[in-house]
């Protein structure tokens, strides 16, 4: 059919605006080639603004709980920031060949969503005070990743990496270094190199108490039943176990022990030149003490003639603000006490050789009593490594909950909007230049009016 005939068939039909009609004008191959040329371009240009636009407005959220245990407690896990520190951002991007891309200076610099991680409450609606849900929240930019793909494969390997780096930092804790020792004895290195029981004795209550608020950490958390495999105990006994090792009891004893005895370690084998240092040393920390407590009471005595009452009965002032001087003083002067006890029991040792020896062999004694507990606490630490592991391996976890695209618009969506826009604006252009050439051709085709003189006459 000629357009001729076409527009002479669409005229006969009425010239009304049909479906028939539409399609007619619109499915002529030049036209779709306009009508879907048009619809792309406005797509093409859609989609390209609204994804620049978009670029530092969108975010991605990720919701997920974690718990990771480990032998350093580090505020990086309470609150969360871990997952937005530099230095796992960057390790979890050095993991993976796909995480190259990822812009970690964007993550963390992001002018309108930099990485955050906050802790979120759902409450119920009813009673404001019960919390139906607690998750942590994980924003980042959506600028920091290519596509979604990648950023929800980096995110899900950041938020494991918590519970990977914590059973890495146990198992490296584990291992022995060259001097003999694992990173849970690390406390006990100095023992053989320092020169007094008495540094010797606190060495050893601290790695005690070291292990025993590990210890101490996991029962509160899992209760003191819950069974360690690789031991084949559970905590508690394996607590108890320490503490009867190197009980309170033992401690105070020892340390009462040392103070009246002033027992001295045979590091030297020039002993007497070692008691001659030791009484001097004894001697000079006494003597500063004591100018330290007189120095303490001119600065009282000027305090209370400024602004205090003097009792005259007991020598104290009782306003709150000068008893800090009064325990300062007190403390120097049963140090002094303790030692003048020290000084006199070696001074008495040294006066006659029968009592000298037996002074040697009595600190000779007391250090294999240290000794002994030395080597218990390193047997306990070795036992401890794997105890820690298997505990970060079993209870660290982590879940994501959901993950999604928020604080921007939606390119695909808005793209296909635009498209559908341009589709239809252009089938109307092209359905009103078509009708209006029919009309027009309509118009030129018709036959003209008929003479009056071939009208019948009346």
């Amino acid at each position: 059919m000629t357009e001729q005939e076409e527009f002479e068939s669409n005229e006969t039909q009425g010239g009304g605006v049909t479906f028939g009609r539409i399609c007619g004008a619109l499915f002529q191959w030049k036209r779709l080639l306009i009508l879907v040329g048009v619809t792309l371009v406005a797509a093409v240009i859609a989609f390209v603004a609204i994804h620049f636009t978009n670029a530092n407005k969108t975010k991605y959220e990720v919701q997920f709980n974690y718990s990771v245990n480990r032998v350093a407690s580090s505020d990086l896990y309470g609150n969360g920031q871990f997952f937005a520190d530099e230095t796992t951002l960057t390790a979890v991007k050095n993991s993976d060949e796909r995480f190259q891309g990822v812009d970690v200076q964007e993550l963390l610099y992001n002018g309108k969503y930099p990485i955050l991680v906050t802790l979120e409450q759902e409450r119920s609606e009813t009673n404001a005070d019960l919390v139906l849900r607690s998750y942590n929240l994980l924003t980042v930019p959506t600028a920091a990743f290519s596509n979604d793909e990648l950023a929800e494969d980096f995110l899900n390997a950041l938020i494991g990496y918590a519970k990977e780096e914590a059973i890495a930092n146990a198992q490296a804790l584990s291992v022995t270094d060259a001097s003999g020792f694992n990173g849970y004895q690390a406390r006990l290195k100095n023992y053989n190199t320092v020169q007094t029981y008495e540094e010797k004795l606190a060495i050893l209550v601290n790695q005690r108490d070291y292990l025993l608020e590990l210890y101490d950490r996991w029962i509160d958390s899992y209760g003191g039943l819950y069974y360690v495999q690789c031991k084949g105990l559970p905590l508690q006994d394996l607590r108890t176990a320490l503490q009867v090792a190197f009980s309170d009891t033992m401690y105070s004893d020892l340390a009462d022990e040392l103070n009246v005895s002033a027992y001295l370690p045979t590091v030297s084998n020039d002993y007497d030149n070692t008691i001659s240092t030791r009484l001097n040393t004894y001697r000079e920390q006494r003597d500063l003490n004591e100018k330290r407590i007189n120095d303490l009471w001119e600065t009282l005595e000027r305090l209370i003639e400024a602004y205090g009452i003097k009792d005259n009965t007991t020598g104290f002032v009782t306003l709150p603000e000068f008893s800090e001087y009064h325990n300062r003083i007190a403390a120097l002067q049963e140090e002094n006490i303790l030692l003048t006890k020290k000084i006199e029991t070696i001074e008495n040792a040294q006066s006659d050789p029968s009592k000298q020896e037996a002074y040697l062999q009595r600190s000779k004694d007391y250090g294999k009593k240290l000794d002994a507990i030395y080597n218990v606490l390193k047997t306990e630490s070795e036992k401890f490594a794997p105890v820690m592991v298997e505990i970060v391996t079993r209870e660290s976890y982590v879940t994501v909950e959901n993950m999604e695209v928020t604080g921007g618009s939606s390119t695909l969506m808005i793209t296909a909007v635009v498209a559908i826009i341009a589709l239809l604006v252009t089938a109307v252009v092209i359905c009103a230049v078509v009708f209006s050439k029919e009309k027009t051709a309509a118009g030129k085709s018709a036959p003209a009016p008929a003479d009056n003189a071939d009208r019948p006459q009346e």
